[in-house]
């Protein structure tokens, strides 16, 4: 939300996007990687072993390179909440930012370790 606080609806979407995304591309890496190292409990160990290195890769980079953004706007004085100043950023405008596709990668990778473990579940 603090990459769009003034559309929390918004930054709400691209989280919930990264679940969609991660059962897009786990479940079909996952069964690739079952058909590959085979099923049995050698197999499915080294499958865990692969996804949480590529997912502490991603993770790593996303920690590298997400940065939290600074305050557009002081709140004033007397408490009250006022909106940030600066430019409203529609969803097209969002989309050609690296820091949107950044905070997608990370969503949906950190989302696919969840849905390749309840797959299996």
């Amino acid at each position: 939300i603090k990459w769009f606080p003034d559309r929390p609806g918004m930054a709400t979407g691209i989280a919930i996007m990264g679940f969609g995304g991660g059962a897009l591309i786990a479940s079909p890496w996952s069964a690739q990687m079952l058909e590959s190292f085979g099923s049995d409990t050698s197999g499915i160990a080294l499958a865990f072993l692969v996804h949480g290195l590529s997912y502490a890769v991603f993770m790593l980079l996303g920690v590298l390179l997400v940065r939290v953004p600074r305050p557009r706007a002081e709140e004033p004085a007397d408490g009250r909440a006022t909106a940030p100043a600066g430019p409203r950023v529609s969803a097209r405008q969002a989309l050609r930012t690296p820091q949107f596709w950044l905070l997608w990668v990370v969503l949906c990778t950190n989302v696919t370790a969840g849905i390749g473990i309840l797959e299996k579940a």
